[in-house]
């Protein structure tokens, strides 16, 4: 009743776009388009993020039935992936007529230039960035030990880690911690981008991912990622075009042979990290 009252103070409208409402959806009875973007199904959040396991019977039941009706009353779902794409047909019962699969941009208000890319790129930088608000859901603890492996193999790598306070036990003397950066803060999105700008590379070892902003904000800044194939990861970093992946059993040592290269070799970092910036360039900017 009240979204009913805040479109007749709006008036006509063409269309709704309902990011992430799937609960809201499901009860909205309009006469106009709806729109629905999302990056994962309940089905496949049950299976796989800890944050949604351990419901009921029950509970399970009926968030799988919401979903289902909030996928049904859209005109267009949109999701960042094949993985959410495919369970919203296999799982949900969508129609693939219906599903537009467009992967997430760079959440930033301004995208550096390539000019700016470019010239942040031509200094040698020894900086691996971690981006994540979870220490070993993202994988901290093997990012951690990747970047000790390659201080011992004699690069003299170091870590910046940006969004979580790791735990003591992970903590070292070449690490720099930045707790948060609000990126609704001017300021604060500002220096987010130049982290991103001063990387070598963005390292997320990710446990469960659905997708991953943080990797399109890393190729917008010119800088590759590496991370797990895992969820809908595969669709923010494509491999040996904006980065590279690892299976999710990939030890840190498997991280640390990626990466090594990465360092030693300028021209074919050169070319990850165009390729990296032209992709967003043609698809978000």
């Amino acid at each position: 009743m009240l979204f009913r009252s805040r479109l007749r103070e709006v008036g006509a409208v063409d269309a709704i776009f309902a990011p992430f409402a799937s609960t809201e959806l499901s009860a909205l009875d309009v006469q106009v388009p709806v729109i629905y973007t999302g990056d994962a199904t309940i089905p496949l959040l049950q299976e796989y993020h800890p944050g949604f396991s351990g419901f009921t019977t029950s509970y399970a039941t009926e968030a799988r039935a919401v979903e289902r009706s909030a996928l049904a009353r859209a005109s267009v779902l949109n999701f960042p992936s094949l993985w959410a794409s495919a369970s919203a047909i296999e799982d949900c019962g969508a129609s693939a007529a219906r599903i537009c699969i467009a992967p997430f941009g760079p959440n930033l208000d301004h995208v550096p230039s390539a000019s700016d890319v470019q010239r942040a790129k031509s200094r040698a930088s020894l900086s691996v960035l971690f981006v994540g608000t979870t220490w070993n859901e993202k994988g901290g603890p093997i990012a951690v030990r990747a970047v000790e492996i390659l201080r011992a193999e004699g690069v003299a790598a170091s870590l910046t880690v940006c969004g979580v306070t790791p735990p003591d036990r992970d903590r070292r003397t070449w690490m720099t911690v930045i707790p948060g950066l609000d990126k609704n803060m001017p300021q604060q999105q500002a220096q987010l981008v130049s982290l991103m700008l001063d990387a070598r590379m963005v390292l997320v070892p990710t446990r469960n991912d659905c997708y991953g902003v943080v990797f399109a904000e890393a190729a917008a800044c010119g800088t590759p990622s590496i991370a797990t194939d895992t969820g809908g990861v595969s669709s923010a970093v494509i491999e040996g075009v904006t980065g590279h992946l690892l299976p999710p059993d990939a030890p840190a040592e498997a991280y640390a042979n990626l990466i090594a290269p990465l360092f030693d070799d300028a021209a074919r970092y050169a070319l990850l990290s165009a390729s990296a910036r032209a992709q967003i360039g043609r698809a978000h900017v």
